[in-house]
């Protein structure tokens, strides 16, 4: 019996580096048509072939608040240079372009995702880019209320049918705004505090923001970057361990 037991394992030891194989196959499979994308944007790019890259772009491109996302190719392409410039460009032509688990395909660790056979992000933030979100960050505080300008950061941003939310950096703090739907941003808000918690959930994109308030506790919950039935974003209102409210908060992409 226990010769017949190390047999099995011997076999197996032999076969498993073939199964192993088999599935790491299958999940590059999967994502042919994003390797292939990676490979059309080196190309192009190493070429300045900016129409080309344009063309692999999947719009709107999302970028960080307040700064405008991207509306099409005409609008991707006079805004070239916040994304590439002399720096990023040798290194993104040369690097190999990896699968990070679920998340999917990208290269030079998350610089520029790909999505279903195209660009669906871009995160490489060039002195130009930095430039035009300082520019927007100032535009944008100008029309809000004293307290809430000079953030450096639009955590989230969102709206029930109430209220329209905005949770902000300021240096070290985080702070959350409410304001009453239609209201003007200049007005006090609603509601103003302090001292927030990031909470992140996983690793999928997915976090809490909690913020106190006199026993109170306001929670915007952040979980369309990885779901499953439901892709809503909420709003929690809880008094000690009682939930008060719980309510869809629509995210503000503009």
């Amino acid at each position: 019996m226990r010769r017949q037991v190390s047999k099995s394992l011997f076999l197996l030891f032999l076969v498993l580096p073939f199964v192993q194989s088999s599935i790491g196959l299958a999940q590059d499979a999967s994502y042919a048509s994003d390797y292939l994308a990676a490979k059309k944007f080196q190309m192009a790019l190493k070429k300045n072939d900016r129409r080309a890259v344009a063309n692999l772009v999947q719009f709107p491109l999302l970028n960080e608040k307040p700064l405008a996302s991207i509306r099409n190719a005409h609008e991707f392409l006079a805004r070239w240079d916040e994304f590439f410039d002399a720096t990023n460009i040798p290194a993104l032509v040369t690097a190999d372009a990896e699968q990070y688990g679920w998340r999917g395909i990208a290269l030079l660790n998350g610089t520029v995702w790909f999505e279903k056979g195209k660009i669906g992000a871009i995160n490489s933030q060039t002195a130009t880019y930095q430039k035009a979100l300082q520019a927007a960050i100032t535009q944008d505080s100008a029309k809000l209320y004293a307290s809430a300008r000079g953030y450096d950061k639009i955590t989230f941003q969102c709206r029930t049918k109430k209220l329209y939310i905005r949770a902000q950096q300021h240096g070290d703090d985080l702070r959350y705004f409410a304001w009453k739907t239609g209201a003007n941003l200049l007005t006090k808000p609603e509601l103003e505090l302090t001292g927030g918690k990031y909470d992140p959930q996983g690793t999928g994109g997915n976090y809490n923001l909690e913020f106190n308030n006199n026993g109170f506790t306001y929670s915007l919950n952040v979980g369309h970057y990885l779901c499953g039935e439901d892709c809503n974003d909420y709003l929690a209102v809880s008094q000690g361990d009682k939930q008060l409210s719980h309510e869809v908060c629509t995210e503000v992409r503009s």
